[in-house]
This record gives structure tokens, C-alpha cells and sequence, in this order.
């Protein structure tokens, strides 16, 4: 199944960018979980196997399946020809010449697993399963007092007001995918206080017209929000989701290369560091019309922003384990 999320901008697709996501309950997981050694290195099978229920190593199993995979693709490369690595706040990145500022981001939530990356922006994605719900808990209104403090007062009184409690726990988890891919981007983790970002949603319906609904549906199809980040109004910065069944939901973050944190930029960066001139180039079309960018301060400059970052988003591919693995393993899968 793919999806193809409209919006209003018509600047066409972002072809810089790619989507992918995979189903954790593929039964072929338990195939290479059973013969690892033949399928990944022995740091990597170790971090796999450090995970005690078999669910997490399929869902670590699939996250590194689709970092390799999507690495090859891109570049051409085979494995031996690049190495991933993690920050100090776990954000992946690829080590290799051919990298300067590509740069990816997996998430893992429910049945799916999935990775986005672009070329020149910071990018960030997660997945929720909207059908989660917690024991003890009687109502979303319950639900979301556990996480007031990661919201503004603003986004709780917009999710309580939706009118029934289906509805009220999807704008939750759209809110929470949104805040949660933002941070992944910059690559900050847990060291940011969510309530310092405020979204503002829009849910869109499936019709041909693309018109902003009208009402919240009880399980959105897609939409996309505005952010505020520690007061500034942030329009460098670009926030999608969309449904991947009827109770999974993908958030994707797009934004400047500036906005990643020191620890990142140094790691994943080291030898060419952005600089305000970089984000520009890359996010402006007509960088000599544009402000001079520094991280956060947007303020009385939003209007003048008219970037590559509007473009809509790609497809977002389903894989199968299978086509996640170089030619040369394939056959192993048929093999047990």
C-alpha cells in the first residue's frame, strides 16, 4: 500500500527525499533472527540480541535492514563501503565520503517500522500506533493529564475539544508523532522540553479537492501543522502526516540543516559544517531575496520564507524484508 499525501502548494514532489516502511510482523524476521551470523556483522547481531522479547529484536532487526538499504540505494554502495553510527543522543548517521549532508531517521511503533532521508535537510519521522491506550487509564482525558507537561495549553484544549474520545485520543497522538519527529531531526532526543514547540494542525480528507476538513474525523488520513518553537513562528520548517492503515499514523519533519544540535553537525558533519549560507542555498530558491538564517531567529521574517521545504512529499514505499537485503543474501531466506 502507498500513499501519496496532497497539499495545497502545488511546488510538486520533494525528489530529494525518500520514505520507506516495512511490517514488523513479517514472519521472514524469524528466519534471520534464527541465523543472525548470516545476515548482519557481530556488533550489530549484538545489538539486535540485547533486546530480551522477540518483538524488539525484529523491530532493531528491521530498523538496521532499512538504514543499509536505503544507504545502498541511494549512493550505490555496498556494505562494506559505508558505516552507521550513533550520536551520544542516538541519532543515526552514515559515515562514509559520499555523505556531506544526506541524512536519515527510522521509528518504530506497533506493526510497522519505517525511515525517511533527504539529501539536504534535516529530516525526522514517527510512527504511532493510535490504537494504543494504557491500563487504569478510563478516558483520553485521563490519558493526556499523564502528559500535560509536554504540551501547551493551547494543544491540550484543542485535543480535549474534539468531540468524542476516539478523536480525542488520534489529536493526541498527532500532536505527540509531530513533537517527536521534530526533535529526531535535530537530534536532540530526550533533552528537549516538547512544550517549548506548539503545533498547529490541520487534518485533510481524501477528496479529490483537498479541502481542509471541516470537522476532525476520528481517524485522520493525513494532514499538516505549523509550528511555534520557543515563541518564534517557524516556517522554515515543514510537518506531514499521514495514515499507513487505520491505526497507524507517520509524522515527517523537514527543516534547515542549521537547526541540528552541536553533537550531531560534529559527528555526522565533521569535515564541512553547515553554515547559514549552506541552509539558504539549500532551502531558498532565490537565496539573494532570502534572510540571513540562524538557527531560531525567524521573527518578523516568515512571510519572506518560500522554500524547496514546501514541496509535497513523496510516495512513502512499503518493502519487504526480502528487497531490504543485498542480492547475494536473498537466497538465504530460502534457505530454512
Amino acid at each position: 500500500q502507498q500513499h501519496l499525501l496532497t497539499q495545497f502548494w502545488n511546488l510538486g514532489v520533494d525528489s530529494k527525499m525518500l520514505m520507506w516502511y516495512v511490517n514488523a510482523e513479517d514472519e521472514m524476521c524469524s528466519s534471520i533472527l534464527k541465523n543472525l551470523d548470516d545476515f548482519v556483522s557481530s556488533n550489530e547481531k549484538e545489538t539486535i540480541e540485547k533486546y530480551c522479547f522477540q518483538v524488539d529484536r525484529r523491530r532493531s532487526l528491521l530498523s538496521l535492514l532499512l538504514q543499509k538499504a536505503i544507504i545502498r540505494q541511494q549512493f550505490q554502495l555496498s556494505d562494506n563501503n559505508f558505516v552507521i553510527q550513533r550520536t551520544r543522543e542516538n541519532k543515526p548517521f552514515v559515515v562514509m565520503k559520499a555523505n556531506k549532508y544526506w541524512n536519515f531517521n527510522v521509528s518504530h511503533h506497533g506493526k510497522y517500522v519505517c525511515i525517511v532521508s533527504h539529501s539536504d535537510q534535516l529530516v525526522g519521522t514517527d510512527i504511532v500506533d493510535m490504537s494504543t491506550r494504557s491500563n487504569g487509564i478510563n478516558s483520553a482525558a485521563e490519558f493526556i493529564e499523564i502528559f500535560k507537561d509536554q504540551l501547551t495549553p493551547n494543544e491540550t484544549l484543542h485535543i480535549l475539544s474534539e468531540p468524542d474520545e476516539v478523536s480525542r485520543y488520534s489529536a493526541f497522538f498527532i500532536h505527540w508523532a509531530l513533537k517527536e519527529s521534530y526533535i529526531k531531526a535535530i537530534g536532540l532526543g530526550l533533552g528537549f522540553n516538547l512544550k517549548e514547540i506548539e503545533f498547529s494542525v490541520t487534518v485533510m480528507t481524501r477528496h479529490d479537492d483537498s479541502t481542509p476538513s471541516s470537522s476532525s474525523s476520528s481517524t485522520p488520513s493525513s494532514g499538516f501543522a505549523t509550528a511555534t518553537i520557543q515563541g518564534v513562528p517557524r516556517s522554515d520548517w515543514r510537518f506531514d502526516f499521514f495514515s499507513l492503515d487505520h491505526n497507524h499514523l507517520m509524522a515527517v519533519a523537514r527543516g534547515p540543516l542549521c537547526d541540528a544540535i552541536t553533537s550531531y553537525q560534529q559527528a555526522a558533519w565533521e569535515n564541512e559544517l553547515p553554515t547559514s549560507q549552506n541552509c539558504m542555498e539549500n532551502l531558498c530558491p532565490s537565496f539573494s531575496s532570502c534572510f540571513s538564517f540562524s538557527s531560531l531567529s525567524m521573527e518578523g521574517k516568515e512571510n519572506d520564507y518560500n522554500g524547496s521545504v514546501e514541496k509535497d512529499l513523496p510516495n512513502v514505499e512499503f518493502k519487504t524484508l526480502e528487497q531490504l537485503l543485498p542480492e547475494r543474501l536473498r537466497p538465504l531466506l530460502s534457505m530454512d
